[in-house]
């Protein structure tokens, strides 16, 4: 509310962050108690007018719904069209939606459900239809064996990415240290890994490898607790246990379950005699059964039901097991599920290199319209390529259905209703690459290959077939078109023009070569922003795919909108008037950078990078080392070579600290800092030191310290201390 309420008097945006940065992060905070609890607060409302203005504005909002929202799965049922019972309004995507809330419209007597359409579903049904058409296996859901070793090994692993409700960094983790043996264990693995329950992780892990004794309060509730060494997980065993202690009805547990689950203390409270009285009745002692009570309240506010965690579970499992048995196909899958989404395709096709498959680009005569398998690689589908469409891909499948494209005229002859611009991003998208030519000659020959195709179908249309006609195909055709010798496109061009048409990066990547300067350099890479979903400090480095500077409405100062493209996905990166001013100038188009700042939460999930310095990649070395270790021998190395380094030192200077790594004779390794020595990390630098000692001797050491200030994670009183981490790489 107070970015809000700044935004709206005019205020920069990081003034509202500033504002923000000293609110105490308690869920039930105030802004009175706010203001009594944080003096850094009440010194910036002392000292700055706007924000006195800033606060008086926040509490009179304080409290209000800031904006409405349609439930993910929620579906109201009436026994009448709902428009005689409750209000009704159009969604943001059309869809009927009631303007009263989920409890009114109970209240009236409506019946609301859930049904939740997971896009999961689509992949898996993908999967399965395409492991049947590749390798002829028919996969009945429901015959899958829940004891698959690959699919454990791939769980125990952490290589979760792109499995249902296991792909987060933190699941990952969390699936290494677990020890995951069945099914029950992923059915707790997802009920854990909620905000509530998370501070039992460790405790359990440590009963479920033994580390920890299990222990129970009473051994009536071993029965019910068995399977989760002990704690309380599900709502379901809360049940068990009330009727085995207290001798509650079935129906009284679920009352008990039901008032759990909408977290109705009233109705808890009510049950609390009944509970101590039941147990008493049973031998259990008054004191025993408050703190069973106690775990039991504590539970309510975590609780969740075993089988909506064991309907996601067997979610998981099926879709790990595709990955562990059918990679290629489930992969394939997942790609055309992120159809239009670049950041997520960018770091999927992350994934598919990183498992071993290659994703190639789209083939006139094997490709599917979406993503198909070819053997076992994964080949981009006909209708993703921009301006050829699901209607000009039918076209091509319908008529490759008669027999495979034997060439660039056999194509224009039997598919003569695609124009020009098709026939141009066909080519350059690499459809056309099987036909032995290269991309530009094949586009310099397009039109008159087109002309042929035309004037031979006028030719028979008039009856005036030649010789050549009585040929196999218009390839055999002595008179066939030559191209041109001419070079390839450059790499760079032949990038750009698939990133263009396919949307993302297929045969490589521009930042390819930037890869260990980027694996040494960032904190962060963008796929790990991301996927971490939490505001940090960080230096992350991509292209600038797109800049979209912008005037400031308040003092008409320039600022930019930066989509800054990683190899694992893509970021929106806010640089405002100020950054812009400092660092603006190195934002071109296409360049390289890396960029430092804070990365902040926005509504919907979305998350921005707010820059406050950008690096261009080619100075990363000179302006980003903290040291470089030079390896030199105690036994071999010479004086002379010692001196010719001590030269280029005195040539070079700089601000990079210079360490000597000493092999001495006993084999023994002595780290000494060059004394007063400074050297500037450059390529010439680093050629002449490797051109004294050889190609292995050379280490630079990233200084990863960023003197920013992260935002305050939302439940910390203090935010975080800039992070350092130190890496070595060649």
């Amino acid at each position: 509310m107070l970015k809000d309420v700044a935004r709206v008097l005019g205020r920069p945006f990081a003034d509202g962050n500033r504002l923000t940065r000293h609110v105490p992060g308690d869920p039930k905070m105030t802004l009175e108690k706010a203001l009594e609890q944080s003096p850094e607060l009440r010194a910036l409302r002392d000292t700055e007018p706007w924000v006195g203005d800033v606060l008086r504005h926040s509490q009179v909002l304080e409290g209000l719904h800031r904006n409405t929202s349609v439930h993910a799965a929620g579906v109201i049922i009436g026994d009448q069209p709902l428009a005689n019972l409750v209000p009704l309004a159009r969604g943001a995507d059309e869809e009927i939606v009631t303007q009263y809330p989920q409890k009114p419209c109970e209240k009236l007597g409506l019946l609301k459900m859930d049904f939740l359409g997971l896009r999961t579903l689509t992949i898996l049904r993908d999967a399965y239809d395409m492991v049947k058409a590749n390798r002829g296996v028919a996969i009945a859901e429901d015959a899958i064996p829940l004891d698959d070793k690959p699919t454990y090994e791939l769980l125990n692993k952490g290589n979760t990415v792109a499995v249902f409700q296991l792909e987060s960094s933190g699941m990952r983790d969390l699936c290494r240290r677990f020890g995951v043996r069945r099914i029950e264990d992923i059915i707790a693995l997802i009920a854990l890994f909620r905000p509530g329950p998370m501070s039992l992780l460790d405790e359990f892990i440590a009963r479920k490898t033994g580390q920890k004794r299990i222990e129970y309060d009473v051994p009536e509730m071993k029965p019910a607790l068995e399977e989760t060494y002990g704690i309380m997980l599900y709502q379901e065993q809360v049940m068990q246990v009330v009727q085995r202690l207290a001798g509650f009805t079935l129906g009284q547990a679920d009352t008990l379950r039901s008032a759990m689950s909408k977290k109705n203390k009233e109705v808890m409270a009510a049950l609390f005699p009944r509970f101590i009285e039941g147990c008493g009745r049973n031998g259990i002692a008054a004191n025993v059964a408050k703190d069973i009570w106690e775990k039991i309240l504590k539970f309510s506010d975590y609780g969740f039901n075993k089988s909506h965690s064991a309907a996601y579970a067997m979610l998981s499992y099926r879709t790990a097991y595709m990955k562990a048995n059918y990679a290629v196909e489930f992969m394939a899958a997942v790609l055309t599920s992120e159809l239009g989404n670049a950041g997520k395709l960018a770091f999927f096709l992350r994934e598919c290199h990183e498992m071993g498959i290659e994703v190639t680009p789209p083939d006139i005569n094997t490709s599917g319209l979406n993503f198909t398998v070819d053997g076992a690689r994964i080949r981009f589908g006909l209708g993703g390529i921009k301006g050829v469409g699901s209607g000009g891909a039918e076209e091509i499948m319908k008529a490759r259905a008669q027999g495979p494209f034997k060439g660039l005229l056999d194509f224009c002859e039997r598919v003569p209703a695609q124009n020009r611009r098709v026939m141009e991003n066909l080519c350059r998208a690499g459809a056309f690459d099987r036909f032995g030519l290269k991309r530009s000659q094949i586009f310099a020959i397009l039109g008159e290959a087109m002309a042929s195709a035309q004037h031979s179908a006028a030719d028979r249309r008039a009856g005036q077939g030649s010789l050549f006609d009585l040929l196999a195909s218009p390839e055999d055709n002595p008179l066939r078109l030559v191209p041109p010798d001419i070079p390839e496109w450059e790499p760079k061009e032949l990038l750009t023009y698939e990133k263009a048409l396919l949307g993302f990066y297929v045969t490589g990547h521009p930042l390819g070569e930037h890869a260990q300067t980027l694996a040494l350099y960032q904190t962060h890479s963008i796929g790990d922003l991301l996927e971490g979903g939490r505001e940090v400090a960080a230096r992350t480095g991509g292209i600038v795919a797109r800049i979209d500077v912008k005037l400031a409405k308040r003092d008409q100062r320039k600022w930019a909108v930066v989509q800054l493209e990683g190899l694992d996905g893509a970021l929106e990166c806010l640089v405002f008037a100020d950054a812009y001013e400092r660092e603006g100038a190195a934002l071109i188009p296409e360049a390289p950078v890396f960029v430092e700042g804070t990365l902040s939460s926005r509504e919907g999930g979305t998350f921005s990078l707010l820059v406050e310095r950008v690096i261009p990649i080619s100075e990363a070395p000179r302006r980003l080392t903290e040291e470089i270790h030079v390896r030199v021998f105690e036994a071999s190395t010479r004086r002379e070579d010692l001196e010719r380094l001590r030269a280029a030192c005195a040539a070079n200077p700089g601000e990079t600290a210079l360490v000597l790594c000493i092999t001495c004779a006993t084999g023994e390794i002595a780290f000494v800092r060059a004394a007063g020595v400074k050297v500037s990390n450059t390529a010439a630098f680093r050629q002449e030191v490797t051109g004294i000692f050889g190609e292995e001797c050379l280490w630079q050491k990233a200084r990863k310290r960023l003197d920013i200030q992260p935002p305050r994670p939302r439940g910390r009183r203090r935010a975080e201390e800039p992070r350092e981490v130190e890496e070595e790489a060649p």
